[in-house]
């Protein structure tokens, strides 16, 4: 992999990471470091590659200077979208829970 790739695969996911702990106001321990990195690299390299697919049909994916750069406005626009986005799911939307069970004592 070289720089090209690495700028244009990862770095969105960075960026998006450091946003959203920056919005968040705390740190954020390893393991969600790792889980938010793995979720924000699959969906923004998933979806930039479902629009160059589909919409302007690209299937070729030669990381040149000129395709690395627009890919890494679109990476990174989308970044800024879905850190804004999620960070708007999970202030808005509260999920519980209760667990029961069949043998519980009373």
């Amino acid at each position: 992999m070289g720089f090209n790739e690495f700028m244009a695969l990862i770095l969105p996911s960075l960026i998006s990471l450091f946003l959203y702990s920056k919005i968040n106001a705390r740190k954020l321990p390893l393991v969600e470091v790792i889980g938010f990195i793995a979720l924000y690299l699959l969906v923004i390299n998933g979806v930039c590659y479902a629009i160059l697919i589909f919409f302007l049909n690209t299937t070729v994916f030669l990381f040149t200077p000129i395709f690395t750069l627009k890919y890494c406005i679109l990476a990174t626009f989308l970044a800024l979208c879905m850190v804004v986005f999620y960070r708007f799911i999970e202030m808005n939307i509260k999920i519980k829970l209760k667990v029961e069970s069949l043998y519980e004592e009373e």
